[in-house]
């Protein structure tokens, strides 16, 4: 539509109705047509106010008309609608700088034209950087992801755009940023166009937690295959403690088979805490005084740790003792040691400490974890890097951790947490990054200690009265030496490799076998099923299940045919103890 109309009607009714940005663009528009009257063209966009009040927006193109003189005396030209224009493109723009996937504009030669704060945000850089022209797709990009880039450029030179795939940018820090990327060109500039970038971080990091927590269950399966080959192993040492007790009883004979037998039940111990931390465990519940875990921790710190780190120990004497499984204690202790280390490449001081406490009520209702009454506080401290404020609250979680790969599951304080809240106790934490961390344990501590152990004296066994007993086992030691004890303790044995074995030798001898001795896992056919036979042919058969994963224990009950349950290794006390129990009853 063409019109003439006085250039001073223009600003004059931008003037009156604009609100404050339309007054500004007013001023630009009087400026703009004041050169455009010099020059004789005017091609400008601007608001403009209609008769009803409504606002749109209009795209004049006018020529100037000048006088004899040379002064102008109208503007011919042509006014274009392009509200629905602007509206588009505002909202695309509004679209484009909120999202919170990062997009930017992008040249083939690799430059970054624009980019909305979420790529910006992802990536580190600043909306400086943009306009200074440092952003180039093509040298954040890793040298080993190039051959994608091509793959899908040479896809989008068909199509127009790609299928989405995974790479990782440079970040302006150096780090790696995982994302899902898909790109198309503008049909007017195809060596320009637009791209759309995915955050993968999170997702990558799921994935990882998932990986470690699949080989953490391998871990857990192949720690139940090791406790049973070292408890099949283990075995037979500690059953032979007991007859080599009554055959060598000089003093020492006695030291040597005691030394002996702390070893061997040292590495039960370990077992069990291998398959604490694959499997979750509970441990066992004795009295424990830590003077004794902590003068064995500073001993391992000082042969193992570099000579540049100073071990000092500083124990309370009389300390309370606490009640919990002492291999986990130790676990926990010399992982937080560890730690410590780990935290002073460059060398400096680690300090062990443990101090008897009476917590109040005004110090419990500031922390949730603590009650009133007797606690013993452990402090394992350090002079190292400290940890930074940002990742503190991250350092219970599992899996999280800021050491090399390769150098941290990201489990060792998650799984020290846990094993302390199993003793009703809890961790603090105080860190001052370049001054050090301090771990301040508490654990419930028992004021009223048991009176101090009487002289052992020899415990006499029971003894059986020529019973028969079935004993069915696939590791020929284990059946051997558990033979051999029963005879020795007036028993009659009879033995199986395996569950198909047993059940021959058990219905050929039916009336004879008083009871019998079952481990869990077996070849060909194990104790479960064993059982289940055994229960069938004799409902009222007394049977003892024997196993060192717990698994079987929990599973192992009177309705299934068990009338008891050994953990292995056992000694021989508490194999007698057991068959003469079930025999009784």
């Amino acid at each position: 539509m063409n019109t003439q109309y006085t250039i001073r009607a223009v600003p004059t009714a931008i003037d009156r109705a604009l609100r404050r940005r339309a007054r500004q663009e007013a001023k630009s528009l009087n400026a703009v047509a004041v050169e455009a009257l010099a020059r004789g063209l005017l091609d400008i966009e601007h608001p403009l106010l209609l008769p009803d009040g409504s606002l749109t927006w209009v795209h004049e193109l006018g020529q100037a008309e000048y006088d004899p003189t040379g002064n102008p005396i109208r503007l011919t030209g042509t006014v274009l609608d392009i509200t629905q224009r602007k509206s588009t493109t505002s909202r695309m723009r509004r679209l484009f700088e909120s999202n919170v996937q990062g997009i930017y504009f992008w040249k083939l030669d690799g430059t970054i034209t624009q980019a909305n704060d979420a790529f910006l945000t992802m990536t580190g850089y600043t909306r400086a950087d943009l306009e200074q022209g440092l952003l180039n797709w093509r040298t954040m990009t890793p040298a080993e992801y190039r051959t994608a880039d091509q793959t899908a450029r040479d896809h989008m030179a068909t199509t127009g755009h790609c299928t989405p795939y995974e790479k990782e940018y440079l970040r302006h820090d150096g780090t790696r940023l995982p994302v899902l990327i898909g790109f198309a060109t503008f049909d007017d500039t195809p060596t320009e166009g637009v791209c759309f970038v995915l955050d993968l971080t999170s997702r990558k990091q799921l994935e990882q937690q998932f990986l470690r927590s699949q080989r953490m269950e391998s871990i857990g399966t192949l720690a139940g295959g090791i406790a049973h080959d070292l408890n099949n192993a283990l075995g037979p040492i500690l059953l032979s403690l007991d007859l080599l007790r009554t055959r060598f009883p000089d003093p020492a004979s006695t030291e040597l088979l005691t030394i002996i037998h702390q070893s061997a039940q040292r590495g039960a111990d370990m077992v069990r805490q291998l398959l604490s931390f694959a499997r979750g465990i509970e441990g066992r519940q004795v009295q424990v005084q830590t003077s004794h875990l902590l003068d064995e921790i500073s001993k391992i710190a000082n042969e193992t740790f570099l000579k540049t780190i100073k071990i000092r120990t500083h124990l309370q004497p009389d300390l309370w003792p606490v009640l919990g499984d002492p291999t986990q204690l130790h676990q926990i202790l010399l992982n937080l040691c560890v730690n410590a280390r780990d935290a002073m490449p460059d060398g400096g001081t680690l300090t062990l400490s443990a101090t008897n406490t009476t917590l109040d009520s005004h110090y419990c209702t500031l922390n949730l974890d603590a009650t009133p009454g007797p606690w013993l506080l452990i402090k394992i401290e350090d002079t190292g890097t400290g940890i930074p404020p940002a990742i503190l609250e991250k350092i219970f979680d599992p899996f999280f951790t800021t050491k090399a790969p390769g150098h941290g599951t990201g489990l060792g304080l998650s799984t020290s947490l846990a094993i302390i809240k199993s003793h009703g106790g809890f961790l603090r934490v105080h860190s001052t990054p370049s001054q050090g961390t301090t771990f301040s344990l508490y654990l419930p501590a028992l004021t009223e200690t048991s009176a101090a152990p009487a002289p052992t004296t020899p415990v006499e066994l029971p003894r059986g009265h020529q019973q028969l007993i079935l004993i069915i086992d696939d590791e020929l030691p284990v059946r051997q030496i558990t033979q051999r004890t029963l005879e020795a303790y007036g028993y009659r044995v009879l033995q199986a490799s395996d569950g198909a074995e047993a059940i021959a030798l058990f219905v050929n001898r039916r009336q004879e076998i008083a009871a019998v001795l079952t481990d869990m896992m077996m070849p060909i056919m194990d104790g479960p099923a064993t059982i289940r036979v055994l229960h069938r042919l004799s409902p009222l058969l007394p049977i003892i299940a024997a196993s060192g994963l717990a698994e079987d224990h929990r599973t192992s009950s009177p309705t299934a045919g068990i009338r008891h349950f050994l953990p292995k290794p056992y000694t021989a006390e508490t194999l007698l103890k057991a068959l003469n129990d079930v025999l009784s009853a």
